[in-house]
């Protein structure tokens, strides 16, 4: 098998199961999360968990690597690019946000957004630290 064909190989196994996490989480986070703000904030808070949770583990993976963590690089393809590619998502969480913007929710459109990009941004430190200061 050519070198190409086994990356996309890893590839494709790591996004299968990142977007069969992604879409438990999600069924998750919507059966358990209180509709008392409307029934889009379920949805809503299960794109912001995933991507959240995304972020801190896909920085992490990038640490250790640059790091020189051995992980060997079908592993990391599947894990980052795979599985944290089919894991999270932007064009959910952009869609989500202009949905509520459409719908005159101006204010909860900017505070899930503000939300989103400044926790991503905070868990995404968190992993970068973590995966930095993890023993190799």
């Amino acid at each position: 098998m050519s070198p190409w064909m086994s990356q996309s190989l890893a590839v494709f196994i790591g996004s299968g199961i990142g977007g069969t996490a992604r879409f438990g989480v999600g069924r998750l986070v919507t059966t358990l999360a209180p509709t008392a703000w409307g029934p889009l904030w379920p949805k809503l808070l299960g794109t912001w968990s995933v991507n959240a949770i995304g972020s801190l583990v896909l920085t992490w993976l990038v640490a250790r690597q640059m790091g020189q963590a051995t992980i060997p690089s079908h592993l990391q393809l599947a894990l980052s690019t795979g599985m944290m590619g089919g894991f999270t998502t932007y064009s959910t969480f952009n869609a989500e946000a202009l949905q509520l913007w459409q719908l005159g929710r101006t204010k909860e459109a900017l505070l899930y957004a503000a939300a989103t990009v400044l926790c991503c941004a905070l868990f995404g430190w968190i992993g970068w630290w973590l995966g930095s200061a993890a023993p190799r």
